[in-house]
């Protein structure tokens, strides 16, 4: 939770210690004392590379790993929150994001991004998770805990060795395949913080908002898990399978200090004063702005003049308006989740069975479910709609109806919003006003969005020796995901403002069942809306349950995500062949291969997503179905050049290269190479170059623009100062659409943000990243277990596939 430092650090600290002990017998373990048995050399497959090499052997990629048995001490049971402590990882989606999440955990290296990060399984790919808006980045939700045999995390590009998303680097999480027994695991556990900030409970104290208890235990985690494994045939093959489950509980922001209010920062706070407990001005008693054209008494026109800025009273019954002030702020920030409300389900089984001494079948099936809820402030009517209001509305009590709708104030507005006024598009006339509302609809309860997935994963596959010198891998791989969010509590933006329009019922043509006169919408009666009910946030307790079963409105997207692989790869000592250098103990060992991948990306959104018709939502996003298909040939090599000389213990190369060829229309080259030497046995010098492409993602080319909050600022919105807006002059705004009539009376968004559009573009082209390692691995045999590493890299892309912020373009 972020709460107690000295346990936080502790367990970074003990990941970091494990990652870089954990490395050291793979990299560069200790050859047994003379007087013992040689034992009988293994070769295992390196992350980083396809070629098998010994355990003394060291990766020239820095590899950290992460052990199964360090995992477990660490007490976490969610893989993306082990991942989140490694000093190389930067936290993206995960458990502990509520607002703008999309249910998915993903992992970004050194802060690239996920779509940057190849993710691995048994060094095969993992496939994309199917998030909306990160349709590239897979989901670790789908990694059992309980099978992961150790994760190596690779820095660096490996474009060559497993494809174009390794701009970043690899996570490779290496199951346990191959497990003997009955192994059965339960765990329980829960957050306890302390809520002893004075400073922080000092603000909650002044704002008036909830105090949270002296200590809170919050987001419990119940896991368990069965694995269950057995070796047959006498010993030829082995099958195991697994079970496992998660159930997480919330962790609600009002009950911690430190996340009870919606902090406000100096900045956005006029005059002096430090933190502040605010929030949105969509407030709970609504914010009614009534503005208009005035003259002043000097002649001078203000097409924006404040004529009326009020909330409802809510110690007024019949109902009456007072100035709004900041005070009246809606504390959102109290009910978003800090941990998400989860429960997960995965299974799975593996199968290996040598049908001779030159072919071992293996089957892999993974499958899991994942469900997850976020929840955060109330919808409603946000700042700022601009509803049609009547001055007839019944609802309005004696003094609301002289606040908004004195005749004065009526004129002022229609002048502005009517026909031939300032605003061409509202066309206000008669006894209506239009009214820059904000709302909140505190009686819905929270926004919710009821995450699900399900994904399966098939691998099928054949590998052993063709020859003494020669080895094979080959298989087929598809993976199925469905993901989609059923979203609860949302208001309907068209339901808004119909319900906001409401006037007495007509005696004739009126609304059936409906008194003379009583408050019924102007969509019943023309029969745009025949079940409109009025909204009556005009009075305290005025909202009933018939007006919000009117108003909330129900949405979902479904997206599916399919990738098929067939892979084949073989890889030959060609030593045993006489190819190798004379100083050398070994030869040059080779790896060649070829690779066919499809994806496939739908997007169905319902009526409601589609056009963005959940107030406080995602804005409208429209249906996606994009796929592409790649062929690509590798190969990578690796050549001893010395070994056991003076000066030179080990030296060796490596290089790689792969031709990737797009139905998009790209064709790429990615390339690597690398050096490691190792002038005595105590201490290795490694160092590597790689040249990685990566071609755009079906959201990145293909996602229909979507419009939504975006934090967009106006540098033209806010009061002249000296002649000047937020210091910028007249004919600066006026490149923006500012007029001279405009400048210096826009009104800033309270919510201190405006729309904005945003979506894929076919005109990318594939980035180019170029990655420099170095560093060193220290083990003197004077210090038994001790292993030093240390690592510099360098990353950087060109023609670079991002969003740009849309400030940065506004001000350009």
């Amino acid at each position: 939770m972020g709460n107690n430092r000295k346990l936080q650090y502790a367990i970074r600290a003990a990941i970091a210690m494990a990652g870089a002990t954990a490395a050291a017998p793979a990299a560069f373990s200790q050859t047994a004392a003379a007087t013992e048995p040689a034992a009988e050399l293994q070769e295992v497959v390196v992350t980083g590379s396809r070629i098998q090499q010994n355990p003394n052997d060291i990766s020239i990629s820095p590899v950290v790993s992460v052990t199964a048995l360090e995992i477990a001490q660490t007490g976490l049971v969610r893989t993306e929150d082990l991942l989140n402590n490694l000093p190389q990882v930067v936290a993206e989606n995960s458990s502990g994001q509520s607002i703008s999440s999309n249910g998915t955990a993903t992992v970004s290296l050194r802060g690239l991004g996920s779509q940057r990060t190849l993710v691995l399984i048994d060094g095969r790919r993992m496939a994309p998770g199917g998030g909306l808006g990160t349709s590239a980045s897979p989901d670790i939700n789908q990694i059992p805990a309980a099978m992961i045999q150790r994760v190596d995390v690779l820095t660096g590009g490996a474009s060559a060795v497993y494809g174009a998303d390794a701009v970043a680097g690899v996570v490779n999480f290496v199951m346990d395949t191959h497990f003997q027994g009955v192994r059965v695991d339960a765990d329980y556990g829960y957050n306890s913080y302390k809520n002893s900030n004075q400073q922080y409970l000092g603000l909650l104290a002044k704002a008036g908002d909830q105090i949270p208890p002296g200590t809170t235990n919050a987001g419990a985690n119940r896991s368990a898990s069965v694995l269950i494994g057995s070796n047959f045939a006498d010993g030829k093959g082995n099958a195991s399978a697994y079970f496992t489950y998660l159930n997480s509980s919330p962790a609600v922001g009002y009950q911690y200090d430190y996340a009870g209010c919606t902090l406000n920062t100096p900045s956005k706070l006029p005059g002096p004063g430090g933190l502040k407990c605010g929030g949105s001005s969509s407030s709970a008693t609504g914010r009614f702005l009534e503005l208009g054209k005035v003259v002043s008494a000097t002649g001078a026109v203000s097409n924006f003049s404040t004529l009326a800025d009020v909330t409802v009273d809510k110690t007024v019954p019949g109902g009456a308006f007072r100035g709004y002030t900041s005070a009246d702020s809606y504390n959102y920030g109290a009910l978003s989740y800090l941990q998400r409300q989860a429960e997960r389900y995965t299974a799975g089984a593996f199968l290996n069975y040598d049908v001779s001494d030159y072919a071992n079948v293996y089957s892999e099936f993974m499958f899991a479910r994942n469900t997850s809820q976020a929840a955060y402030g109330p919808s409603g009517a946000f700042a700022f709609l601009t509803p049609v209001i009547s001055c007839s509305n019944p609802l309005l009590s004696a003094q609301e109806m002289a606040t908004l709708c004195s005749p004065a104030n009526i004129a002022a507005n229609q002048a502005t919003f009517g026909p031939g006024g300032v605003s061409p598009n509202s066309k206000v006339t008669g006894n209506n006003i239009l009214l820059y509302l904000a709302r909140r609809s505190v009686e819905s309860g929270p926004r919710l969005d009821n995450y699900y997935s399900n994904n399966f994963r098939q691998v099928l596959g054949v590998k052993g020796k063709i020859a003494e010198p020669w080895s094979y891998d080959a298989y087929a791989q598809v993976t199925i995901t469905q993901l989609g969010d059923d979203q609860g509590n949302y208001l309907g933006a068209p339901q808004i403002n119909n319900a906001l329009n409401v006037i007495p019922n007509p005696a004739v043509g009126g609304v059936a069942g409906a008194a003379v006169g009583a408050p019924v919408c102007a969509a019943a009666v023309n029969g745009d809306d025949p079940k409109c009910v009025p909204w009556n946030i005009y009075q305290p307790g005025g909202v009933t349950a018939a007006q919000l079963a009117y108003l909330q409105v129900p949405s979902t997207y479904n997206v599916v995500q399919t990738e098929y692989i067939a892979h084949v790869d073989a890889t030959g000592d060609l030593g045993k062949y006489g190819i190798q250098i004379p100083t050398a103990s070994s030869g040059l060992v080779v790896n060649i291969g070829a690779e066919w991948r499809e994806e496939k990306y739908v997007l169905s959104p319902d009526y409601i997503f589609q056009n963005g018709f959940g107030s406080g939502g995602n804005g409208a996003v429209q249906p996606i179905n994009g796929q592409f298909r790649v062929g690509e040939a590798f190969t990578e090599m690796t050549l001893p050049i010395m070994d056991d000389k003076p000066m030179a213990y080990a030296l060796s190369v490596n290089a790689g290269y792969r031709y990737s060829s797009y139905t998009s229309g790209f064709d790429t080259n990615t390339y690597k190479f690398g050096l490691e030497w190792a002038p005595i046995r105590d201490i290795r010098f490694r160092g590597g170059y790689n040249r990685a492409i990566r071609a755009p993602s079906i959201g990145e080319l293909y996602a229909p623009p979507t419009i939504g909050a975006g934090g967009t600022a106006d540098p033209c919105w806010g009061a002249a100062v000296g002649g000047l807006v937020n210091g910028h002059t007249l004919q600066f705004c006026e490149n923006t659409g500012v007029t001279p009539a405009e400048f210096g009376h826009i009104l800033p968004n309270p919510a201190a943000q405006i729309n904005t559009s945003v979506g894929g573009n076919t005109a990318l082209t594939p980035e180019k990243a170029d990655t420099y390692t170095a560093g060193f691995v220290f083990q003197p045999s004077f210090l038994p277990n001790f292993v030093m590493s240390v690592d510099y890299y360098d990353i950087k892309i060109q023609n670079t596939i991002t969003s740009l912020s849309s400030n940065t373009i506004v001000n350009n």
